[in-house]
């Protein structure tokens, strides 16, 4: 992966989608991409996938903001909340109906207060697995990364579910 200073180290991205609600973990995976861009889809699709089921609203970090793709989730009755970029032209007459209805909800109080959730959310999952030691990565390879981020994972929401007081 490229890194900041120029130079290429073997890292790892990890994507993570977190239920505002629980707080649950409901999908992750890995790639070997230095950002986001390109990883609203196939996140989207692993949740339809795993739970058989399209999700009502998508709360997703900036850098998953592709116009493109937002429609494309949009159009199958999913929500998607990312603030557009600042200051950006937009030529209203060339959007699809699917974006221009994401802009609008996006500058209500309502939806500028569902994005505020993302952090305690995604942010707060990923400071949760740092906090318990993935700092570092003593595997190679995406699969065994994967694996490792399914224990993860697991430990989160085995966390998540004793505080919620889930009965066993």
């Amino acid at each position: 992966m490229k890194m900041a200073n120029g130079g290429f180290n073997p890292a790892y991205n990890i994507q993570l989608a977190v239920d505002t609600a629980s707080r649950f973990i409901v999908g992750s995976y890995v790639v070997n991409k230095g950002n986001d861009i390109g990883q609203l889809i196939p996140m989207f699709e692993k949740l339809i996938k795993n739970y058989n089921k399209t999700p009502e609203e998508y709360l997703v970090d900036q850098g998953y903001l592709d116009k493109g793709k937002i429609a494309q989730v949009q159009k199958s009755g999913c929500k998607v909340y990312v603030n557009p970029k600042p200051n950006e032209k937009v030529n209203t007459i060339s959007e699809e109906g699917e974006l221009t209805e994401w802009r609008n909800r996006m500058e209500t109080d309502e939806a500028k207060e569902i994005y505020k959730d993302r952090a305690s959310n995604s942010e707060w999952a990923n400071a949760g697995m740092r906090n318990r030691g993935l700092k570092q990565f003593l595997v190679r390879g995406i699969k065994n990364v994967q694996s490792v981020i399914s224990i993860h994972v697991l430990t989160h929401n085995i966390l998540r579910a004793i505080k919620l007081g889930y009965a066993w």
